[in-house]
């Protein structure tokens, strides 16, 4: 069996609690910070490892130094003691993972001549796509099972996977020093003393090698596809800007003329614009008013390809709330789905459905399983049924003319009293006559954070109210748990951070659950009447509606990586944001900078015709309890756009201020 990422992690548990190896520290779990050692990364760490052992013996070292460095002391320290205790027991289980698949065929190629002859005679000649994302063990690979006949398609410029050990040198120097003047693909990588000719004589049994000479070589050729059909002039003119621009002073590199002298195909085209918006709102208005204009004019029609692009799936949010607004129908790329949608997002959600509609059974569902409280489904119905008895013996009792307890109120009831005394609830009907211990039990912790949060939704604004529940209820553990890296924990959290910013636009009309004289509704209430509008009237798919309206697809960079579209609006792009704050800490010519460079080259030529380029002149950002503005910067990436230098090589870009919106800056 092949094991996939679950199933690892599941193996990886089991062994860790039977060498007795806890990840995570009771005090980082209850702030809730996601500070302790999490089974994915030991995991990942248990894979560098393995990487570093199998180069060992053929290199002097880990191609991917920087990440072996990136890696804690403690986790070195558990996923050494533990790595080979997790291949046994994997390979007890006659499986394996993906890691396997590459480094036990390595193994068997390396170790086993007979095996590799044997498939050099099966395939003579190798063809490999998108080698720019190729790994150091993977090009290994690719050189045990090539004789002298291999053919490689890539784009260094679109290397965009260093965190999976892939570099965009592969494509030139590294190629070139695993294959160039080597007697054969395999050459030093095993001993063995034979010659081209020789061996080439040995598995195919014919005449072909006939004029080779003894002491033939490989020769490495490299083939520049050097006509661009996709982008129109300026576009790849403005995107081979980017890519060129050297953060050393170093000149002009041999990449550097190679770009410049590819010819697009498609004549000038519309220049690339530049525009600054006051904020997000701005920003995603901005671009959704310019899509329907463009459709307008005649620059777009109905069957036109069109694309929103951002760095991170929490910008989504306000292009989505947009497209509803302005009912262009749009489509969410990508794994993560349209915002309101996302996992994270509906957790929090059904918190705050119960404090505005208690009675909505199928928020309760979903909130005692975020996070796991041992609240299984059989206890929840007992907990229903309960609350059935409650009202049948509240309407008994009083009538029909007063509105029996909610579930809520049930659950608060649960919470011991500091006189002893029994619950009135408890005292109308006991609640052992319909649920187990067991079940109570479980109930009560969360009956005290519920009824401490209900007290606050009486105090605080939406969002303030919404930091608390997740706080108080220790969701960013529950978001820990539910990720499978640290890149998923971390888009988790943004996204629900932009949650809160989107409650944030109701604070200035009261605490949640009060109802001005002004309002018909409460504030939270009418926060959830908005949110459900804009996530009945998102598209799950991309269907067509008959009327030949055009779709927008909103997805992110890495998700856009191979598609093509007719007009590209890439938003966000303000230092911190694009590139992220990350990549800036890591410095000048860092991997993690260098690769944001090239996600920005790879965004931009996804657009055919036209390409508009956007960023905020403030952006919010949380500090403490609640979110500030502050002003940002245009990325360093626009900055090169709308530079002066290189006088006639520049390629035509407009630069301006998005108008159109009445609350953005002239």
């Amino acid at each position: 069996n092949i094991l996939h990422q679950s199933d690892q992690l599941r193996l990886l548990k089991d062994v860790l609690k039977e060498h007795n190896i806890q990840l995570s520290s009771p005090a980082a779990t209850s702030r809730g910070q996601g500070n302790d050692i999490r089974p994915i990364t030991v995991l990942n760490a248990i894979s560098l490892l393995n990487t570093e052992e199998a180069l060992s013996s053929t290199q002097r070292g880990p191609k991917n130094e920087e990440e072996s460095d990136k890696m804690s002391r403690k986790v070195r320290q558990i996923a050494t003691q533990i790595r080979i205790p997790f291949q046994r027991a994997k390979y007890s289980q006659n499986s394996v993972d993906f890691d396997d698949l590459i480094l036990l065929t390595r193994e068997l190629l390396l170790q086993h001549p007979e095996v590799r002859e044997m498939l050099h005679r099966r395939w003579r000649h190798v063809l490999v796509d998108e080698f720019q994302d190729t790994s150091q063990v993977q090009l290994e690979l690719v050189r045990l099972l090539t004789t002298n006949s291999l053919f490689v398609v890539g784009d260094g410029d679109q290397s965009i996977y260093s965190w999976r050990g892939a570099s965009p040198e592969s494509m030139t120097s590294d190629f070139e020093l695993a294959f160039h003047e080597r007697r054969h693909g395999w050459e030093g990588l095993v001993k063995q003393e034979i010659s081209l000719k020789q061996y080439l004589d040995r598995i195919c049994r014919s005449s072909a090698t006939a004029d080779l000479p003894e002491n033939a070589r490989l020769e490495v050729q490299s083939v520049y596809l050097m006509e661009n059909y996709r982008s129109t002039t300026n576009i790849v003119r403005a995107a081979q800007r980017i890519i060129s621009a050297s953060e050393s002073n170093n000149g002009e590199s041999t990449q550097d003329t190679i770009r410049r002298d590819m010819k697009p195909m498609r004549g000038d085209g519309p220049s690339p614009r530049v525009l600054a918006c006051k904020d997000g709102k701005s920003e995603a208005n901005f671009v959704v008013t310019t899509i329907n204009a463009m459709v307008e004019n005649g620059d777009l029609t109905p069957s036109s390809t069109v694309a929103m692009i951002y760095r991170t799936n929490a910008q989504s949010r306000l292009l989505e709330e947009a497209c509803v607004e302005q009912n262009l129908r749009y489509v969410v790329r990508g794994s993560s789905g349209t915002f309101y949608k996302r996992a994270e997002i509906q957790d929090c959600m059904s918190f705050l459905k119960i404090m505005y509609n208690a009675r909505d059974r199928s928020a309760w569902a979903r909130a005692v399983k975020a996070p796991s409280r041992g609240i299984g489904e059989a206890s929840l119905q007992e907990f229903f049924s309960y609350c059935d008895a409650v009202t049948s013996a509240y309407l008994e009792a009083q009538g029909s003319d007063k509105s029996p307890p909610t579930p809520l109120d049930v659950l608060m009831s649960f919470v011991p009293r500091g006189d002893g005394a029994i619950s009135e609830m408890s005292e109308l009907v006991p609640p052992s006559s319909c649920m187990s211990t067991r079940s109570i039990n479980r109930f009560i912790p969360f009956a005290s954070s519920m009824k401490s949060l209900k007290d606050k939704a009486h105090e605080q604004h939406v969002s303030e109210f919404l930091m608390s529940l997740i706080e108080d209820l220790n969701l960013r553990s529950h978001f820990d748990s539910i990720s499978k890296t640290r890149e998923e924990y971390e888009d988790r959290v943004g996204n629900v951070m932009e949650l809160v910013r989107a409650a944030n636009r109701y604070d200035d009309r009261g605490p949640c659950l009060v109802i001005s004289e002004e309002e018909l509704e409460s504030p939270l209430g009418n926060f959830l009447d908005d949110v459900a509008l804009i996530a009945d009237i998102a598209p799950d798919d991309e269907a067509d509606d008959g009327n030949g309206r055009i779709v927008a697809n909103l997805m992110t960079i890495h998700s856009s990586k191979g598609m093509e579209f007719d007009a590209v609006f890439l938003v966000g792009n303000e230092e911190g944001t694009f590139p992220t704050q990350k990549a800036i800490s890591e410095g000048k010519g860092s991997v993690e900078l260098s690769e944001e460079r090239r996600l920005c080259y790879v965004a931009m030529t996804r657009a055919k015709t036209h390409l508009v380029l956007t960023w905020r002149r403030e952006v919010s950002y949380f500090a403490g309890s609640a979110f500030k503005t502050k002003d940002a910067d245009k990325s360093r990436f626009l900055r090169i756009l709308v530079s002066k230098r290189d006088g006639g090589n520049k390629p035509k870009a407009t630069s301006s201020t998005g108008l159109g919106q009445r609350n953005q800056t002239q």
